[in-house]
């Protein structure tokens, strides 16, 4: 595409490979998706559509798009609350998207098991925002999170014990 939509729009392609994969694969097929940062809260904003069966794995995911347009402005030393609009605008113009803050409403609407990675010392998505998604849905979610180090990096730099967490829980 020609421009990104924060997952608003790709977590339609998420729901569409699910439903491939099941009709490639049938009904007992085991499916996970994941994604990290972006992708991740793209298959976090699928979830509430999903079957209860399709586990989902989310490394360093942000709750809503103003929570993380506004922490990059903050970062860049904008003003966060006079550059959102037209953000938000621009999505609606041009990407025909209309950004919403919701990914804790889709998680706490999931049935599907979800794990969220994050690492404390995340500047780019703070733990504050992942403790959020976990808060949304207790009884579904499970947040494992990887001592100092910066935004998705466990994967590379704690990579024995990030698989086995994704294989604990792919076997739950």
């Amino acid at each position: 595409g020609h421009f990104i939509s924060l997952g608003r729009r790709e977590q339609h392609d998420v729901i569409e490979w699910v439903k491939f994969a099941r009709e490639k694969f049938g009904d007992k097929a085991r499916i996970t998706v994941a994604g990290s940062s972006l992708g991740g809260t793209t298959v976090l904003l699928a979830s509430d559509k999903l079957p209860a069966d399709i586990k989902v794995f989310a490394d360093s995911v942000y709750p809503g798009e103003k929570q993380i347009i506004q922490q990059i402005m903050r970062r860049r030393k904008f003003n966060p609350k006079f550059c959102w609009p037209f953000f938000y605008f621009s999505a609606l113009l041009f990407g025909h998207v209309r950004l919403k803050d919701d990914c804790a409403k889709n998680v706490a609407k999931s049935k599907c098991k979800i794990m969220i990675v994050h690492c404390d010392q995340d500047t780019i998505v703070p733990m504050e925002m992942n403790k959020e998604l976990f808060e949304a849905n207790h009884e579904h979610v499970q947040l494992a999170i990887f001592k100092n180090l910066q935004h998705a990096l466990a994967y590379f730099k704690e990579h024995e014990k990030y698989k086995e967490i994704f294989y604990k829980f792919l076997d739950e």
